[in-house]
This record gives C-alpha cells, sequence and structure tokens, in this order.
C-alpha cells in the first residue's frame, strides 16, 4: 500500500468566488446547497458512481497566493463527468470559475495523473494509471505518461514540482501552502500536521462527519 491523494486546485484566493463557482456546478446537476454548518453526518459517501451519491462535500481550503484548494467527496467526483456529458467535471469548474484549475491524483503510490484545465473549456492529461490508459472515462496517452503541466502557464517551481512524479503531490501542495499553515496545528486533543491535508486527511475528516481543523477552511454540503 502507499500513498493516496486527490487534490484539485482552483486559481483564485477569493473563496467567497470558489463557493459560488462550485454551488453553480452542484446546481447545474440537480444538487441544491444545504445551510452552512450542517453537519455532514456519517454518509456523504458510499461506494458507487458519483451521480447517485446522495450529497456532495466539497472542503475549500486558502491557499498561498492565488490558489484555492478543493477537496470532494466523493473523492472522484471533478475527475468523472455528469451523466450524458464529454468533458469530467474539472473543466466544468474552470469554465463556472472564470480560472484554471488542476488536479493531480496519486493512487496508493504507484501511478499518478495531473489533470488541467482553463476557462475555455479546454483539458490536459498526463501521467499513467498502472496498466490502464485511461483517467475515468478519459483516455491517458503514452506519449504523456510522464507528469507535467502542459496546458497552464503556471510559475516555474510550480512546473518543476508537476514533472517528479510520485512526489509531485508534496511539492505542489508546499508550494501551494508556502507558510499558511504550521507543521502542526489543531486542537490538542486532535492535532494535524500540514501534510496531513496531502493524503486525503480532509476527504477522511468529512467521510467521518468530523470537523477539519484547517484555519479558514469552508465545507459545503449539497443534496440532490
Amino acid at each position: 500500500m502507499g500513498e493516496w491523494s486527490t487534490i484539485t486546485y482552483l486559481r483564485t484566493a477569493d473563496l467567497d468566488h470558489a463557493e459560488r463557482a462550485v454551488t453553480a456546478l452542484c446546481a447545474g446537476e440537480g444538487y441544491a446547497p444545504l445551510p452552512p454548518g450542517t453537519p455532514p453526518g456519517h454518509d456523504t459517501w458510499r461506494p458507487g458512481p458519483s451521480y447517485v451519491q446522495p450529497l456532495w462535500t466539497m472542503a475549500l481550503i486558502p491557499g498561498a497566493g492565488e490558489w484555492t484548494m478543493v477537496m470532494t467527496l466523493p473523492h472522484a467526483l471533478l475527475g468523472t463527468r455528469r451523466p450524458g456529458a464529454d468533458r469530467p467535471r474539472l473543466v466544468d469548474l474552470a469554465v463556472a470559475a472564470g480560472c484554471d484549475a488542476f488536479t493531480f491524483d496519486l493512487f496508493d503510490g504507484t501511478a499518478w495523473v495531473l489533470a488541467e484545465a482553463n476557462p475555455r473549456g479546454e483539458m490536459a492529461l498526463s501521467g499513467f494509471l498502472d496498466d490502464d490508459w485511461r483517467y475515468f472515462e478519459e483516455p491517458l496517452s503514452e506519449d504523456n505518461a510522464d507528469v507535467g503541466f502542459r496546458l497552464l502557464d503556471v510559475p516555474e517551481p510550480l512546473r518543476q514540482a508537476g514533472r517528479r512524479g510520485l512526489m509531485s503531490f508534496l511539492d505542489i501542495g508546499e508550494l501551494m501552502v508556502g507558510d499558511r499553515y504550521p507543521d502542526e496545528f489543531g486542537p490538542a486533543d486532535r492535532p494535524w500536521s500540514r501534510h496531513w491535508l496531502w493524503y486525503n486527511g480532509v476527504q477522511a475528516e468529512l467521510q467521518d462527519g468530523r470537523d477539519i481543523p484547517v484555519p479558514g477552511v469552508r465545507v459545503r454540503l449539497f443534496a440532490a
């Protein structure tokens, strides 16, 4: 077993704007927002396609500079397509927000994909999934097996981080957060490590119905 991580980065530092974009994305599929602060319970995720899940959960986490982290339940929500669509929801989110977005997806420490999208509805994929050359419904190309930014114009440190393969998820995360969060934070009875952000820690807390002790986080639930 290895590391797992699914994090989307939206190119805006405005959490209100990010929240409006995810709300529009969910509303487009018939998911209405529940009042802020609604307890997620323990049923925000269950096995099965994202479009049959009764609740979608979005966590928006302020990054450093111009990026906001977006983490979801179901985990694969933004990597998959809405029914009848010809592109993943990541592209829909970029269009709704009017800004760039990308997801770095790490699968069991053995395969990884970088999915990029821009507000013009364009997308690019790089990476691989073991012997399966598909990222959910999207075909992967052996010519782009090496992970790297191919669509978005990003600063050189981020571009270099995106080329590190397995370790890209850590380097990208650290660049996005900078010094915004300390190495250790959270309540004394449930301390958190900043690195827990990169290991699906947020989704684990959401799935278990616990508060997320990350400063500035917004958790929003949407019900079909």
